[in-house]
């Protein structure tokens, strides 16, 4: 049995086509547990009626904790062998559990199969962002290359478009209360992956619809801090560890502050984080290492954040109620 962990938050326009999806899969023997994360509109009655029409629906409902949270509710009721995870919003090809699961069948060695994806941006379908995600044949993600692929997104580092074997999750869980979980997760997973010698198959069949919409996690206005304090989490893990990550992340990070510093400039009451702390931060980092790595136009953008923008920031500041924070 696989069992279909799917978070559901403030998704009632998009939530009965990611249902039906998975209801229709050509793989039937399934479990599939809505978990409704204290969602305020509709969310919590149409989990109800859904599994008063298939028996296969287990619905759990509870208080608001965040995606993460939600998926390890979802995890510690699973019954299935294998796991899949669903975001609510999205939805699969017919066929994609099935193929999953015999990638796994066909390749006994691996513990997780996964596949890719297209984008649903407003109803258009497009290809996805990553251009290392479009691949043309089977691939192998052996448990050395884990964290490199991963984190550096060179692999498709999101849990929904995989089939898991249930013993992976075992020892981990996903971050409570953290957005751009995935890539924490990559973080904290990839020394089990190593240690107990988890392989991944990658098919290049396209079997989920990844929504880009208005109002999802990623389009939140805070999404950005986030993601810079988990760069800056991920840097700090695998210095002296994973050297091509580390400068990989090195680069992103010094991109973040000043994305961030620019935003907070522009839109000050918007963006709730300290000014002075970002500031900082990006004065940690040489002009010679952010020349050497950084393109024309990045490093513009580096060179004013770090010079200009805080003078800009302390006239703003002092002009409104003298707090330079």
């Amino acid at each position: 049995m696989i069992s279909v962990i799917i978070p559901v938050y403030r998704v009632e326009e998009y939530l009965d086509e990611c249902v039906e999806s998975v209801i229709n899969q050509t793989y039937t023997n399934l479990e599939i547990i809505l978990v409704d994360d204290g969602s305020p509109d509709r969310c919590p009655q149409m989990c109800d009626e859904w599994a008063k029409r298939d028996r296969r629906i287990r619905v759990i409902h509870k208080p608001n904790g965040g995606l993460s949270d939600a998926r390890n509710v979802g995890l510690d009721n699973a019954k299935g062998r294998f796991v899949a995870f669903l975001d609510s919003d999205d939805y699969m090809e017919n066929t994609c559990l099935q193929k999953l699961y015999d990638a796994l069948q066909n390749f006994p060695d691996c513990s997780i199969a996964s596949c890719s994806h297209w984008l649903d941006i407003d109803g258009k379908i497009a290809q996805t962002f990553n251009n290392s995600w479009i691949y043309d044949e089977i691939r192998f993600v052996d448990p050395m290359e884990y964290a490199h692929r991963m984190l550096l997104m060179e692999s498709v580092h999101t849990a929904w478009g995989k089939l898991y074997k249930r013993e992976v999750f075992k020892n981990i869980r996903y971050r409570k209360g953290r957005n751009n979980e995935d890539i924490l997760f990559a973080l904290d997973f990839y020394p089990i992956v190593e240690k107990k010698g988890y392989r991944i198959v990658e098919i290049p069949d396209k079997l989920l619809y990844y929504r880009q919409r208005e109002g999802s996690i990623c389009h939140d206005k805070e999404f950005s801090v986030t993601e810079a304090q988990n760069r800056a989490e991920v840097l700090e893990a695998v210095k002296g560890k994973k050297p091509l990550v580390y400068e990989a992340y090195k680069r992103k990070y010094i991109q973040d502050l000043a994305l961030l510093l620019s935003y907070k400039l522009n839109y000050p009451e918007k963006y709730k984080f300290s000014y002075i702390t970002m500031c900082k931060e990006l004065w940690k980092f040489s002009n010679g290492y952010a020349r050497k790595e950084l393109n024309d136009s990045e490093y513009a953008t580096y060179l004013h954040c770090k010079y200009f923008a805080p003078l800009m920031w302390l006239k703003y500041a002092i002009k409104r109620n003298g707090n330079i924070r």
